[in-house]
């Protein structure tokens, strides 16, 4: 039994949060209604998040029965998990859980014999355990939501090769928006490196003015490179004052202005806010994860019944953290960890890319999720 049962108050909250799901619009204005109703959810699901309940009301609620991947302290959980069900046939997975399949998929790692392959998933759990998120890592409901279905990644990719973001300072200043609407324009957050003298207009300026000035900018960390495992989620790019979390979808002409912000900044340099984004294939067992919730049992029971690799169908940084697709990931990397997953790969490392695709995708208008 979950522990909320006996919170009175913790479980009306979760009542509610599910007849706010399941409620009908009405059949007259649906599309008025609709709305609402999603307005009403969204502001459910930011309460829960600013109090770190809707972590707890998923783990408890939704996913009770499952296992998260680092907290698997021996084989004989994996043994039970394979031979028993258990974590299976009422976790994350258990609409596709399939005894036979799992068994049958655990003994070919074991060459035909089950305790072998019990012993193959234990030791790549044990692995899988080593590549721990960065610390500070966000809970999942304030994680990025660009979903690939109806090209939406590839607008957000677009968006970002073509610099329409306002990724890196100079930023536009808060006054060119707000003539535009001061509400609206607050949204962005506070002024930050766009009010910094150090960071002036590069129009008109001299060529060796120019080089000295990006030589400037990298010193700052505006144009910096990273290439490691990010050990935390430390911004080195973006000021994060520029990159608020909404808590939720935007709408409206401020996240239009969002997406094309920029184009609205005084750098002079063409490419000062471009990231590449481009194709991905890499191998499993380089990539690494970003949330620290992976349902082991959902992975395993992917792993019996699909095929290892596949499209991710997310952005990878350039530290090789995925944003998305963790238990595809994780199937991965007990099926065979040397198949390759494809995505798309952003020249961001993580600690900037969570608040850049976080803001992205609310402007765009998706929901988080819980």
């Amino acid at each position: 039994m979950s522990k909320w049962s006996s919170n009175n108050k913790a479980q009306r909250l979760h009542e509610n949060f599910r007849r706010y799901f399941n409620k009908k619009p009405k059949k007259t204005k649906s599309i008025k209604v609709k709305r609402l109703n999603e307005n009403k959810v969204n502001k459910l699901a930011s309460f829960l998040n600013e109090y770190n309940l809707l972590g707890e009301w998923r783990k408890n609620i939704i996913n009770e029965g499952d296992i998260n991947l680092w907290d698997v302290q021996g084989r004989d959980t994996i043994s039970d998990m394979v031979k028993a069900g258990t974590h299976l046939k009422d976790g994350a997975g258990a609409k596709f859980y399939n005894p036979e399949k799992v068994q049958s998929f655990v003994a070919r790692l074991g060459d035909g014999d089950l305790e072998k392959g019990i012993d193959v998933i234990w030791g790549r759990v044990q692995d899988l355990q080593k590549y721990t998120p960065p610390s500070g890592a966000p809970i999942r409901g304030d994680m990025p939501v660009i979903p690939p279905e109806k090209g939406a990644l590839k607008i957000a990719a677009k968006l970002l090769n073509k610099g329409r973001i306002d990724v890196r300072p100079p930023y536009a200043k808060g006054g060119e928006m707000a003539a535009k609407g001061e509400e609206e324009a607050a949204e962005f957050g506070e002024e930050g490196y766009g009010q910094d003298d150090d960071y002036e207009s590069m129009s008109g300026m001299e060529p060796d003015k120019r080089k000295k000035y990006k030589a400037k900018l990298a010193k700052k960390g505006a144009l910096s490179q990273v290439n490691e495992k990010a050990s935390d989620m430390s911004p080195t790019e973006i000021d994060p004052k520029e990159f608020p979390n909404w808590k939720g979808p935007q709408s409206g002409a401020g996240a239009q202005r969002f997406l094309n912000k920029g184009t609205k900044d005084s750098s002079g340099l063409e490419d000062n806010d471009a990231v590449k984004v481009a194709p991905a294939s890499i191998p499993a067992s380089q990539l690494f994860p970003s949330q620290s919730q992976i349902w082991l049992g959902k992975a395993l029971v992917m792993a019996s019944g699909m095929k290892p690799g596949g499209p991710l169908g997310a952005i990878i940084s350039k530290d090789g953290h995925i944003l998305d697709g963790h238990h595809r990931w994780a199937m991965t990397m007990l099926s065979d960890p040397t198949v390759k997953i494809d995505g798309v790969q952003a020249d961001l490392n993580i600690g900037d890319l969570v608040p850049v695709l976080r803001n992205v995708g609310d402007a765009m208008g998706f929901p988080r999720r819980p």
